[in-house]
């Protein structure tokens, strides 16, 4: 094999290395980007939790969320990096969970064989946390 073969393919080689390991890393920084919403709200449907399950059971004895105010905000959800997002039961029947980049959930109490479930919905389907895609199907 002649020098300069040799040095096309290994040059040809470099360059489609380069280009492959440039791919990937603008695929995962853009990536990245993307499902930074989708992270934040998954964040904030474990954190609201507890809050839910401390609900459930108002709204299993009244069918409703009566026993509180038609519009009350919760304490505040304390998130990673500094983050927050504020809790509203509105209307009695839902819960209102607003992260503080402006995402919205929203939960539904719903009541199946005696026991609460929370249907959750809000930001475009794809952002949303994975419990609440498949609450909602």
């Amino acid at each position: 094999m002649s020098r300069n073969r040799l040095y096309w393919i290994l040059t040809s080689s470099g360059l489609v290395g380069a280009a492959v390991i440039g791919a990937i890393a603008m695929s995962l920084l853009g990536y990245g980007h993307f499902d930074e919403q989708k992270m934040e709200l998954t964040e904030v449907h474990a954190g609201l939790q507890p809050i839910l399950d401390g609900l459930a059971p108002k709204f299993q004895e009244q069918g409703r969320l009566r026993a509180l105010a038609p519009m009350r905000e919760l304490s505040p959800l304390h998130l990673s990096q500094g983050r927050s997002a504020t809790v509203t039961i509105a209307n009695e029947t839902a819960v209102f969970a607003r992260h503080s980049n402006g995402a919205l959930l929203v939960y539904f109490p719903e009541l199946l064989d005696g026991k609460v479930h929370w249907v959750c919905t809000g930001a475009p389907r794809s952002k949303l946390p994975l419990p609440c895609r498949e609450s909602n199907l």
